[in-house]
């Protein structure tokens, strides 16, 4: 079975909302694969505004390692790097919550 099925076979019922939404990051990156262009990624990370490759998030903001490559891999990047900060804001929600109900202040 592959990772993204089975992930989402395993996920808790009540949970759902809060896991990351793996399939999504990996079509970004399979556009990039594709050679699709930049606003097809854009369109994969929703959202009211999503970072151009210049406005990097602070995710990998200090890499530098991708420098060299073109405007279509820095959009693609800019755009899983966003979602994929999304994403993780949605986990860490769910795990401040469930620790409010643990140790109530």
């Amino acid at each position: 079975m592959k990772f993204g099925k089975q992930i989402q076979a395993e996920q808790v019922p009540g949970w759902s909302a809060y896991y990351l939404d793996y399939k999504a990051l990996k079509k970004i990156i399979s556009s990039l694969a594709a050679n699709r262009p930049p606003s097809e990624a854009a369109a994969l990370a929703p959202a009211s505004v999503v970072p151009t490759a210049t406005e990097e998030p602070p995710l990998y903001a200090s890499l530098g390692q991708d420098d060299d490559r073109g405007p279509s891999f820095q959009a693609h990047k800019a755009a899983f790097f966003f979602k994929l900060e999304r994403e993780l804001e949605k986990v860490c929600s769910y795990d401040h919550s469930a620790l409010a109900v643990i140790e109530p202040e």
